[in-house]
């Protein structure tokens, strides 16, 4: 390794009091298993340790201790997404203008030796006479085992803004108990030092947790990192970057977009990075996390106000989202007592105060609202129920749709929608809605909506979706 690769800018510094070699005399027999034109595992003695997908254009490092295996016997999932990745998981194309590969040229070398493999990625871009050359070493580092060494760099005619890395890891999308990970994010922050906030899909929305400019940006050898587990805690490192980098983090799947707004300046040029992901064990990732001050929530009313859908779990909107906690569900993004055609309400309700209120006009046609935030992951096979109480109370005919759909990684999977209706003249007092489903194979998601027609307001309050086995 270079003088350069073996330092950690801020992370070094963060990280002072932890010495340990554990894996100094280590030596890796690094080697390239290619199973088809999709996918390569990258192995050490035989074993596999990395997962190059190339349909996603992602490395997915899922081992991190060098002897001692994660996964016993690590394969490439039927559907390969969120809730099915293996491990700590970037990017390999350069995502320029939008959340995936844009360039006009795309080239995947890899290069094998017994200490090291490197994956070098060229791409090419006709507008700004773009190029890009990114290279990823998996290597064994001596304090942190097995690594990726990113190495980065990108020239341009013109003034290009760049999302170098987006960082993703298993668990840290998922709702379920037994299967969500991570309760913290800690980063190094150019101008306030380490900061973190409890993982919890309502509270990034705040303007404290949204504003990069101030407190999410690393500067050009900050670091970010999941934390909160017991085993192994992902971290991804700037080493040295030639300008800032800012960071955002997705209200769906929690991954962390790390991003170069003026990558190339606007008489063109050249941009350098250079970082490494890698992972900490329990024990140190808590000494860091506990020297971490947490982010101002600067929360508005509107943010406070938000009510829960979570799997297994009555929303019967009476109770807000507490914006300090660790939470992981959906959640029902209107206002509390709100002028909008949807609002939490004290009009009316089935059980306790408050209840969802939809106002439609019959000109509005049919409108639909769903709970947003972290996906719905399911487990395959398994039988669910979704329900929900609804009244009507407007003047006309009025219809109101209880809908459900499952799907994988993108929307653009979506299976054939379910769905129960009730008019609005069997609904002048409150009404039961229910439907039942199986989950498909391969962990789906599964996306809840209500649509709504009429003229007047409808009423819903106590949605349920729960296993029923």
């Amino acid at each position: 390794m270079t003088a350069l690769q073996e330092s950690l800018g801020s992370f070094g510094a963060d990280l002072a009091f932890y010495t340990d070699e554990p894996f100094r005399n280590y030596r890796p027999q690094f080697g390239v298993e290619n199973q088809d034109d999709k996918t390569t595992w990258l192995t050490d003695h035989g074993r596999r340790v990395a997962l190059v997908y190339k349909p996603h254009n992602i490395i997915d490092l899922f081992e991190f201790v060098p002897g001692k295996p994660r996964l016993a016997n690590p394969q490439l999932p039927a559907i390969y997404h969120a809730p099915t990745m293996l491990g700590a998981r970037i990017t390999l194309a350069q995502w320029v203008g939008a959340q995936g590969r844009t360039s006009d040229t795309y080239d995947l070398a890899i290069t094998e030796a017994a200490e090291r493999i490197t994956l070098t990625i060229t791409e090419t871009w006709q507008k700004n006479r773009q190029h890009s050359v990114k290279r990823v070493t998996l290597a064994v580092h001596p304090r942190f085992g097995y690594v990726l060494h990113t190495e980065d760099t990108v020239r341009a005619d013109e003034p290009v803004g760049i999302e170098l890395y987006n960082f993703l890891v298993k668990g840290l999308t998922h709702h379920a108990p037994a299967k969500r990970r991570f309760p913290y994010v800690v980063w190094h922050s150019a101008r306030h030092g380490l900061l973190k906030w409890r993982s919890n899909m309502v509270s990034l929305m705040c303007p404290g947790q949204r504003d990069y400019e101030a407190t999410r940006n690393l500067g050009t050898n900050g670091w970010v990192g999941f934390f909160g587990e017991p085993d192994w805690n992902p971290v991804f490192a700037l080493q040295e970057a030639s300008s800032p980098c800012s960071i955002a983090t997705c209200d769906n799947l929690l991954d962390e977009h790390l991003c170069f707004d003026q990558a190339v300046g606007a008489a063109g040029g050249e941009f350098r990075c250079q970082g490494m992901l890698l992972a900490l064990p329990g024990p140190v990732a808590t000494a860091v996390s506990e020297r971490a001050t947490f982010n101002e929530l600067n929360a508005t009313p509107f943010e406070s106000h938000l009510r829960p859908f979570c799997l297994n779990r009555l929303g019967d909107f009476e109770s807000a989202i507490p914006l300090a906690d660790y939470y992981r569900g959906q959640y029902w993004n209107v206002p509390e007592n709100g002028a909008d055609w949807a609002t939490v309400s004290d009009e009316r309700a089935r059980s306790g105060r408050w209840a969802l209120r939809l106002r439609v006009r019959p000109g509005d046609g049919e409108k639909s609202i769903m709970p947003i935030g972290s996906t719905m992951w399911l487990d395959a096979g398994w039988r669910y129920r979704l329900s929900a109480h609804a009244c009507y109370t407007g003047r006309g005919p009025g219809r109101l749709k209880l809908q459900t759909w499952q799907g994988y990684f993108s929307y653009g999977e979506n299976r054939e929608r379910l769905e129960t209706e009730l008019s609005g003249d069997d609904a002048t007092g409150w009404r039961r809605l229910e439907l039942a489903f199986t989950a498909i194979a391969n962990d789906p998601c599964a996306v809840v909506q209500l649509t709504a027609s009429g003229d007047g307001d409808w009423f819903v309050d106590d949605v349920l979706l729960e296993e029923i086995r």
